[in-house]
């Protein structure tokens, strides 16, 4: 009988113990074999908060499996290959023949139905074997990961692959020193398997995952509570990061090796940005894999809600899915009435095509960045009815300004006729500016529009709009009973206009004494409320420029007096 050499070691890193390896055999597991194993270490980073315990825990609780068994439970039993692959694949050459593969894989399903009352491996074998014994170790880790819902290791890296090769050559666990990986990543926690002598990565996954309890190989599973029972299925389905304890990109990167019969990986639990040393990621390898590799579809969307915010649209919005195992969540497909009407990259979208007095049933979809899509099953639907259609009316606004000085006139009242609005007259004052807001006026009908202030004449106009938001600008006509003298100032030798020339009457410009102003940027000013035929007095200051004065003597009304100020 030929002698065969199986060596499984593990190292789960959580800071409980240091378990030093034994020499074992278990004659009535695997006589034909002799079983040695390494030792078993138990590490945490000291600024992780949750132990291993409490992690899986927390886990136990947030991650439901979409099929199979999750740390911290267990299969009831460690299950022998049947038939043994052992027996017909090439021992200690690394044997990755199409026949050999084929067999293992049968194994595995087999012990999958038996144990977890699980689905097969799907793999496209083909494809699987064209990568490299490393890739291939990363690939079917995964693929153990993703088929029972949880998240796959993001990349292989180098730095982690170099741990690894430190492992191959030294014949035990790969060891982490430090908790930094390349480029930042904080580590919280890691782990690792080593094996020898189990033929290929695919091997050494059933060895791993499925006979890896009370009897096997496992020489830290000497009794069926030994704490190392199942450790290295643990690690393979381990939970190294939460959300709870990084909330920027918490994810799970691998190392992996080999060297002739042996074969190791390494998990380390990530925090921060991702290694700048990626060189094999879990996208790379589906797009090889192809379609015939089992990718789950993203989760269901949940909490669909639909609102009709008028009688033509109605927001649909609902919590996002995840895409645990697949490329990467793309997008949702959004349904009504069990027909796809659009998609969206964000967890909302709005329907613009709804009619008025109608209902309607929303559902959504999720579906990943893979070619063709792996999508999700529609949501719960949501229902909503839109409010019947609203009458479109007529907004009319615009500025109301002094007729004479084209300055804006604040608190002129505006009014139309009492049929104006399904409720009577549309009322409103200008605001300091002038402006003023008529709305909800009936459209295509003539209405009148009254503009009354103190001071002014009133004035009234009648309009007819369609139904648009209409300008309508008024000028009113002061009510005079004083004069008013308004001009500009100019230098008299350019005629270019002065600003801030001081013009004012005598003390008795008006009957509260002078009348005084200033021109403006472009020598205009304005002098009110003079006593109507008197005989003014008008001077004009500025400095630069000689005194102009002048007498003049209007009745009431606005009149025009210009003056030329001569330079020094």
């Amino acid at each position: 009988m030929n002698k065969r050499t199986h060596l499984i070691a593990l190292t789960i890193v959580l800071l409980i113990a240091i378990i030093e390896g034994v020499l074992l055999l278990y004659p009535s597991h695997a006589s034909n074999l002799n079983i040695s194993t390494g030792k078993a270490d138990y590490k945490i980073n000291q600024d992780r908060g949750l132990a291993k315990k409490t992690l899986e825990q927390e886990h136990a609780v947030t991650q439901v499996a979409q099929s199979g068994i999750l740390p911290p439970n267990n299969p009831s039993k460690s299950l022998v290959p049947n038939p043994a692959f052992t027996s017909q694949c090439s021992y200690n050459q690394n044997d990755n023949a199409t026949q050999c593969n084929n067999l293992i894989v049968n194994d595995i399903n087999s012990a999958r139905s038996t144990l977890e009352s699980m689905s097969g491996l799907n793999l496209n074998v083909s494809a699987y074997e064209s990568l490299s014994t490393p890739e291939q170790i990363f690939v079917i880790t995964n693929l153990e990961r993703v088929q029972r819902g949880l998240p796959p290791a993001v990349a292989l890296t180098t730095q982690l692959n170099s741990v690894a090769s430190t492992g191959i050559a030294d014949s035990t666990d790969p060891i982490l020193n430090g908790w930094t990986l390349t480029g930042g990543t904080q580590v919280y926690s890691w782990g690792s398997n080593w094996a020898e002598g189990t033929i290929n990565p695919l091997g050494s996954d059933y060895y791993w995952v499925y006979d890896d309890g009370y009897p096997s190989d496992n020489g830290d599973c000497q009794t069926a509570n030994a704490p190392g029972c199942w450790g290295h299925r643990d690690n393979i389905l381990g939970t190294f990061i939460s959300s709870s304890e990084c909330s920027n990109n918490p994810s799970l990167y691998m190392g992996t090796a080999n060297s002739n019969s042996q074969y190791d990986e390494i998990f380390a639990g990530g925090c921060g940005p991702a290694p700048s040393d990626e060189i094999f990621t879990w996208s790379q390898a589906l797009a090889i894999l192809g379609s015939s590799t089992t990718v789950p579809p993203p989760s269901i969307p949940t909490n669909v809600s639909a609102t009709a915010s008028n009688s033509t649209s109605v927001t649909v919005k609902w919590t996002a899915s995840t895409d645990t195992g697949g490329p990467g969540l793309a997008g949702y497909y959004i349904y009504r009435n069990g027909t796809m009407i659009g998609n969206s990259t964000t967890t909302s979208y709005v329907d613009n095509t709804v009619a008025a007095s109608t209902t309607y049933n929303y559902t959504v979809a999720a579906y990943d960045s893979d070619n063709p899509p792996n999508v999700s099953a529609q949501s719960p639907s949501a229902s909503v009815t839109t409010p019947a259609s609203s009458p479109v009316l007529t907004t009319v606004t615009g500025t109301v300004i002094n007729a004479s000085t084209n300055q804006p006139i604040s608190g002129a009242y505006v009014t139309t006729g009492i049929h104006a609005t399904a409720n009577g007259a549309a009322t409103t004052y200008t605001n300091s500016k002038g402006q003023y807001t008529l709305t909800n006026l009936i459209p295509n009908t003539s209405h009148s529009f009254y503009y009354t202030a103190g001071g002014y004449n009133e004035y009234t106009t009648s309009e007819t709009y369609p139904a648009e938001t209409a300008v309508l600008n008024v000028s009113m006509t002061p009510i005079l009973n004083t004069t008013t003298v308004q001009g500009t100032v100019y230098n008299a030798t350019t005629h270019a206009p002065i600003a801030g020339v001081y013009v004012t009457t005598g003390v008795y410009g008006t009957s509260n004494g002078a009348a005084t102003a200033t021109t403006n940027a472009t020598g205009q000013y304005t002098l009110t409320n003079l006593v109507p035929n008197k005989t003014h007095d008008f001077y004009f200051t500025a400095n630069g420029y000689d005194a102009y004065s002048t007498s003049e003597t209007w009745p009431i009304g606005v009149y025009t007096l210009n003056a030329n100020l001569t330079p020094l």
